[in-house]
């Protein structure tokens, strides 16, 4: 950990001797950040430095690269520092909270188009940039810290709900085969039942016939007084 701060507070410094030169800023310094990016880019100072510098030397590119460092500095660096070239709308305190509310209004009375429709919503991820290097410090930034917090609790929840999408149903469960047969009877009892009333529908097989013929049976000798309600529910179906 001394090590990790060692290397951090020489870029700290770097960023801090390239602040003081203000007007006498150079291309080059820009390439010093840079560098320093590809191996820390959770340091403020350092994300700051390099904004500053793109929208000196690269100001064409300059929206583009704010827009993917939006979480790595707080709400009020971003619209302090730059006031008429873009405003941060949310900070990742309140990225956190919304999702937090979001959460609690699921309901298991929704339709399943309904669901869909709120997981895809509450997984999306409100940056272009996810690729951070360097060691995340909550006391130094906090607004990366709860964003990554906020990122990863929504990339585990469209873990769990893919995997519950790619659940396959073992078609060999003795228990599965046995609803699908009763099913299958079901149809076919009501298929029997709705030809008895409408002679014009596709005629019953002698099977089917003989499926209906067992139904009724062992429903009359199981439960005499309730037969005449499930066929009405089966009707209904």
């Amino acid at each position: 950990m001394d090590k990790i701060n060692e290397i951090k507070n020489s870029y700290r410094q770097t960023c801090d001797k390239i602040f003081q030169k203000e007007n006498t800023l150079e291309i080059k310094d820009l390439e010093s950040i840079e560098n320093i990016l590809m191996n820390d880019n959770t340091e403020p100072k350092i994300v700051l430095c390099y904004l500053k510098l793109i929208q000196k030397f690269r100001k064409e590119d300059f929206l583009n690269q704010i827009e993917k460092y939006e979480y790595f500095l707080s709400k009020e660096v971003i619209n302090k520092e730059f006031p008429t070239l873009f405003k941060k709308e949310i900070s990742s305190s309140d990225m956190f909270y919304q999702l937090f509310q979001e959460i609690l209004n699921f309901s298991d009375s929704m339709t399943l188009a309904d669901k869909i429709c709120f997981y895809n919503k509450l997984v999306s991820i409100d940056s272009r940039y996810n690729n951070i290097k360097g060691f995340v410090d909550y006391n130094i930034n906090k607004e990366l810290t709860i964003f990554i917090l906020v990122t990863n609790i929504k990339k585990d929840i469209a873990k769990y709900v893919n995997e519950i999408k790619k659940y396959q149903i073992n078609q060999d469960e003795p228990i599965i085969k046995f609803q699908q047969r009763k099913l299958k009877e079901s149809q076919i009892f009501k298929k029997v039942e709705d030809y008895k009333i409408n002679i014009e529908l596709q005629k019953p097989t002698n099977e089917e016939l003989e499926i209906h013929r067992r139904i009724k049976q062992f429903n009359k000798n199981y439960n005499n007084e309730n037969i005449d309600e499930i066929i009405g529910q089966l009707k209904e179906k």
